[in-house]
């Protein structure tokens, strides 16, 4: 078969016009050709493979580089903290540890108005400052008014009745020594009238006139020792009228003590020193039976964590936790402090209208560190994330 394909190609090209040079010249010039176009299309190829293997290290290389750059960079932004995952979470709110404390008004003053409201919201109180005054404040003022004035004239008349007792007593023991003397003369006189009796040297009315005489002298001392009596007194104690005086007194300051507590029921005071919160009656309006405003000291501040049931046993004291929410720049940071043994219904409810609203928890607080307790007091009430760390 090879023979006659030969002798075809011969022929045709015995056919061909003179210009076109015979197989067995294309031969003998096609075969060096066809050599070194084989040998110059290896050497294509192997460049053009190892170029394009250059290539592709070259940009495995530079992606990796790219990966490793921005790897370090994540890493050097995460906090060790958030890089450790929680082993429970829950819902919290931010609320100071004295806790948010409804200041009310006094007791049986529910119809009172507000006279004069004397804070703000976001006023800093002192404990036992006036926050407001009610509108019964004057009238118990007069009237603390008198009675005080009773009590400084119950004083000074204490203060009389000592002087008088004092110079009383005095006076009666004067007399009294007066009298003594008076009836020591009169029984002297007696007797010696009683001698000129028996001779016969004076009548008889001259004798029963020195009797009279030595009767009333008696009844002068006694009279006076009677006196002096009511104004004498036991050792260690007063004479009766100051005790009176005293007494007085006594129920005078009684009255306005009274008095003065009324005058404090006109009154609300600061229970402790924080700050106001929110203001719930305003100047004009009656207490009622709402609370006057919120307060809370926020130096000090925690999370009020809820902790369902089913993780409470990976919540423990002392237990890193962090606070997040969507408000901070950061997460808050600090400690599990004490936890609740009343497992009750959940208080605090997201805000998805398919949020489990039933749930049982445990109420667990977390006391902030210094730094992020300073940051919470500015978002008091703040609920979020509760993540209790390994």
């Amino acid at each position: 078969m090879a023979k006659s394909m030969l002798q075809e190609s011969e022929r045709e090209s015995a056919d061909l016009p003179r210009s076109v040079p015979r197989r067995a010249e294309l031969r003998s010039i096609n075969r060096p050709i066809g050599r070194g176009w084989w040998r110059m299309l290896r050497r294509g190829v192997l460049i053009i493979g190892i170029a394009a293997t250059l290539v592709v290290a070259a940009i495995g290389w530079q992606q990796r580089e790219r990966l490793v750059r921005s790897t370090e960079a994540t890493v050097s932004i995460i906090e060790p903290s958030a890089a450790i995952g929680p082993v429970a979470t829950a819902l919290g709110e931010l609320e100071p540890t004295s806790k948010i404390v409804a200041v009310s008004g006094p007791d049986g003053q529910a119809n009172s108005r507000i006279a004069e409201l004397r804070v703000q919201e976001g006023e800093s109180v002192a404990a036992d400052q006036v926050l407001a005054v009610l509108d019964s404040e004057p009238r118990v003022a007069a009237e603390c008014a008198v009675l005080a004035e009773r009590l400084t004239l119950a004083t000074r008349k204490l203060e009389q009745t000592q002087i008088a007792v004092r110079s009383t007593t005095l006076e009666l023991q004067a007399r009294l020594k007066s009298a003594g003397i008076a009836e020591q003369l009169a029984r002297s006189k007696q007797q010696r009238r009683m001698a000129l009796t028996r001779r016969q040297a004076i009548s008889q009315e001259e004798m029963d006139d020195s009797q009279a005489e030595v009767e009333t002298a008696v009844a002068a001392v006694a009279s006076l020792n009677a006196m002096l009596a009511r104004y004498a007194a036991k050792p260690g104690e007063e004479p009766l009228d100051v005790q009176v005086a005293r007494t007085e007194v006594a129920v005078a300051e009684a009255n306005l003590r009274e008095g003065e507590a009324r005058y404090q029921l006109t009154q609300v005071r600061a229970p402790f020193a924080g700050v106001v919160l929110q203001i719930h009656r305003r100047t004009g309006e009656s207490l009622g039976q709402q609370p006057l405003l919120s307060m809370g000291a926020l130096q000090m501040m925690r999370v009020r964590a809820e902790v369902y049931e089913t993780d409470l046993a990976r919540v423990r004291m002392g237990q890193a936790a962090r606070f997040r929410s969507p408000a901070l720049l950061e997460p808050l940071v600090g400690r599990v402090t004490w936890r609740s043994q009343w497992v009750q219904k959940q208080g605090i409810v997201e805000a998805a209208p398919a949020a489990n609203t039933d749930a049982r928890i445990v109420e667990v607080w977390v006391d902030l560190a210094a730094d992020s307790g300073q940051v919470a007091a500015q978002f008091v009430g703040l609920q979020g994330v509760v993540e209790f760390l390994p």
